[in-house]
C-alpha cells in the first residue's frame, strides 16, 4: 500500500499501521477483538521518521510486543521465562521519554500489528501492561545480533563447563588413587626368613 501524502503526521502514520496488515487484506473483525491492546508511538524521533518513510513508500514494518517498561535496568536473566519466549526474541532497550531514561523489556518481530496483538493479549497474563510498537531496522538488527551473541556466550560457558565437569570427573579416580596408600607387598627371597 502506497501512501501518496507527502507529510503525514505521526498519528496518521499510526493509524496506517494499525490497520494494514502484511499480507495486503484490510483489518478486519479481529483487530477489533485485539482494540485494547495499544499500540505505542515509539520515543525516538528517528525511528518516526524512518517509519513515516516506511509507511510513505510502502516498505514492511516490524513491531514487537513490549511487556515492560521501568526506570531501572531490567535484567533479562531475572525475567520469568515463559514458553513463548523460544519462538521470538527477547530484548531490552532504553528509550529517553520526557527528559527521563526508560527500560523496555520487548519481544519481536511481527510483520504487523495484528500480530503482535494477538500475542500481547496472550502476554497481558504475566505482563498487564503489554503492548504494540513498531521498531526501526536499526533495533531489530540490534536485538537480533545481540540475542545471537547471548546465545553464543551462553552455548560456550555451557561447554567450557561440560570440559571443565569431564577433566574433573576423569581427574577424580585419578585423585582417589593417588590419596590411597598402594598395598605393602613383603617380598621374601629365598632361604631369608
Amino acid at each position: 500500500m502506497r501512501h501518496s501524502e507527502p507529510d503525514l503526521s505521526d498519528t496518521q502514520v499510526m493509524t496506517l499501521l494499525d490497520q494494514r496488515r502484511a499480507d495486503g487484506a484490510a483489518a478486519g473483525k479481529s483487530a477489533q477483538a485485539f482494540s485494547h491492546i495499544p499500540l505505542l508511538r515509539p520515543e525516538d524521533p528517528d525511528t518516526r521518521l524512518a517509519l513515516k518513510d516506511a509507511v510513505q513508500r510502502g516498505e514492511p514494518v516490524s513491531f514487537a510486543v513490549q511487556l515492560l517498561w521501568s526506570a531501572q535496568l531490567i535484567e533479562l536473566d531475572n525475567m520469568p521465562r515463559d514458553p513463548i519466549f523460544r519462538s521470538y526474541t527477547v530484548y531490552t532497550t532504553r528509550v529517553h521519554n520526557e527528559g527521563r531514561e526508560w527500560f523496555e523489556l520487548r519481544m519481536g518481530f511481527f510483520a504487523d500489528a495484528l500480530s503482535a496483538k494477538q500475542v500481547a493479549n496472550y502476554m497481558q497474563q504475566e505482563y498487564n501492561s503489554a503492548a504494540v510498537v513498531p521498531v526501526s531496522v536499526v533495533e531489530q538488527s540490534a536485538a537480533r545480533f545481540a540475542a545471537t551473541s547471548a546465545t553464543a556466550a551462553r552455548l560456550a560457558a555451557a561447554s567450557r563447563a561440560a570440559a571443565i565437569e569431564a577433566a574433573k570427573t576423569a581427574a577424580r579416580p585419578a585423585a582417589r588413587a593417588a590419596r590411597t596408600r598402594p598395598p605393602l607387598y613383603v617380598v621374601r627371597r629365598s632361604g631369608s626368613r
